[in-house]
């Protein structure tokens, strides 16, 4: 593995001391990644106070006291023996710091100061204005791929007095990355340990870039009016639930009355999919004989929609009971990134209360038929499985084929046309801690194509007596408490010879993101 090290804006170094009453300045590596100036202060006596620190002539307060390595509670006597005072401070170089330390023995003892000075080092600082806050993030790259503007999240936690969001400014090397800042919060701690815990803010953003197979990098956030972003990253029109979103490689139109995927066009290649009898996108979907079949389409609207828009990601996300079956509560977040040829669908369902059902169902998406003419899924041993889409005499309603449940990816094909629609399966969890074991019931990957139908699709049961005739009007105990969990990822691509090692390599990518720490 290798070290990306700030080029020109920071250089590694490490800390540096120059003894007695002297600093010591520190810049970020891999084993530290922070900016600090340090001293060492020897304690007189088991009862000496802390009271203020200053830097340069000004109060500062964004520092700790470590005393064997641990740290100390302002507010608290320290005791006898060596201390380190660690200022969390990104230093320039070339330049003449003195900190100033007032202390007094005892409660109502003198008060005494003590004085630090040095020269900060030539490089390994910055050469522009001390920002007052800054975060290094180191950044990893753990499964052997390279990664071509990939979406890496940064969460950090600020003082709300140091920082406000728009002020900021985020470098790899010495190269200003554009960042979306996706959410922020305020935490207030309780009062009385006010003195010692500032109220502060906590910020998510997202930023893209390239990283090469088991590569290290350093990343630099700081306060800064280089607020950099990129041109737009989206073509955004209509208004409400149904709008269409666009980057430069894909289009999703989304429903005005659920907001569900309506149709999805690959832009570069030029293929667009749609479904003659409705949305594409259906579940999830519930169904009880003399209620309803239910699904999240039939939203009409969800009682909530959230969206966020910037340079890099699109967020949508809606959540809301189902319209006629009460007792479940949907979740359906879309994502989409600046560049990226996929979208991302997480969905969740909540049962409220005990059901009894024929069907709960998930990933099903529902295509036009004459768009399809073969099935393709890889199955646990690697291997490619392809079918025609004709449906198996005596089967109910139109199945052509069930496969594993855990399967790495599933698609539709046009082998006339050479293109192919593809899920990528990126992390499922189904779980219930209240009921005793796992009431899941025709688990599988069910593809479906009626003869007489206009419609073709696969979709993941997991209460599924439906599934046969047999059962196909018996109920099955669905227990309160289940939830229900999917991530996935949808592509549309061409057929070209690697174009399943293309979905390997995408769903390698999906479920090892960047590590940041």
């Amino acid at each position: 593995m290798r070290l990306k090290a700030f080029s020109l804006l920071i250089m590694a170094i490490p800390l540096l001391s120059f003894g007695g009453t002297q600093l010591m300045f520190h810049s970020p590596d891999l084993a530290e990644p922070h900016y600090k100036i340090c001293f060492s202060f020897d304690s007189p006596a088991d009862t000496t106070f802390f009271e203020s620190l200053s830097l340069n002539g000004e109060p500062f307060d964004q520092f700790i006291i470590l005393q064997a390595g641990n740290k100390q509670d302002n507010a608290s006597p320290l005791k006898k023996g060596e201390t380190t005072f660690w200022l969390d401070y990104v230093w320039k170089n070339k330049t003449k710091y003195k900190v100033i330390l007032n202390y007094k023995l005892g409660q109502t003892g003198k008060k005494k100061k003590a004085s630090y000075s040095a020269t900060s080092p030539e490089k390994g600082g910055l050469s522009i204005a001390n920002p007052l806050f800054h975060r290094v993030f180191i950044v990893e790259e753990t499964a052997g791929l390279a990664r071509e503007n990939e979406l890496v999240y940064l969460t950090f936690t600020v003082p709300e007095k140091l920082l406000a969001a728009e002020k900021l400014v985020l470098f790899d090397g010495d190269t200003s990355l554009p960042f979306q800042i996706i959410d922020q919060h305020t935490s207030v701690p309780p009062e009385k340990v006010r003195h010692s815990h500032p109220i502060t803010n906590t910020i998510k953003l997202a930023a893209q870039l390239d990283i090469e197979p088991g590569e290290k990098k350093l990343l630099l956030l700081m306060e800064g009016n280089d607020f950099r972003q990129a041109s737009a990253g989206f073509e955004i029109n209509g208004e409400g639930l149904g709008k269409t979103v666009k980057n430069d490689q894909l289009s999703l139109e989304f429903h005005p009355q659920s907001g569900q995927i309506n149709i999805i066009e690959n832009v570069k290649e030029g293929i667009k999919l749609w479904n003659e009898i409705g949305v594409i996108h259906w579940n999830p979907g519930c169904y009880i004989p003399g209620v309803a079949w239910d699904h999240s389409f039939d939203w009409n609207p969800p009682d909530t929609l959230e969206e966020i828009s910037g340079n890099l990601l699109y967020l949508n996300s809606r959540r809301g009971l189902l319209p006629h079956i009460k007792e479940i509560f949907l979740e359906v977040k879309y994502a989409l990134t600046r560049n990226a040829p996929y979208f991302i669908v997480e969905t969740k369902m909540n049962l409220q209360q005990n059901l009894g059902t024929v069907a709960l169902r998930n990933d099903e998406m529902v295509l036009y038929s004459k768009l399809f003419d073969s099935l393709v899924y890889q199955n646990q041993t690697g291997e490619c499985v392809q079918l025609p889409l004709k449906e198996i005499p005596g089967r109910p309603f139109g199945i052509v084929h069930v496969a594993p449940d855990n399967l790495d990816w599933v698609g539709l094909l046009n082998t006339e046309k050479q293109f192919g629609f593809f899920c990528v399966r990126i992390n499922y969890v189904n779980m219930n801690l209240d009921a005793p074991g796992d009431f899941l019931n025709q688990q599988g990957t069910y593809f479906y194509a009626p003869a007489g139908g206009k419609y073709a699709y696969w979709v993941r049961p997991l209460y599924y007596t439906w599934a046969k005739h047999l059962t196909s009007n018996h109920f099955t105990y669905a227990p309160a408490g289940s939830i229900f969990y999917e991530k996935n990822a949808y592509i549309i691509l061409p057929l070209t010879p690697g174009y399943a090692q293309t979905l390997n390599n995408l769903l390698a990518q999906l479920r090892n993101p960047l590590w940041v720490h």
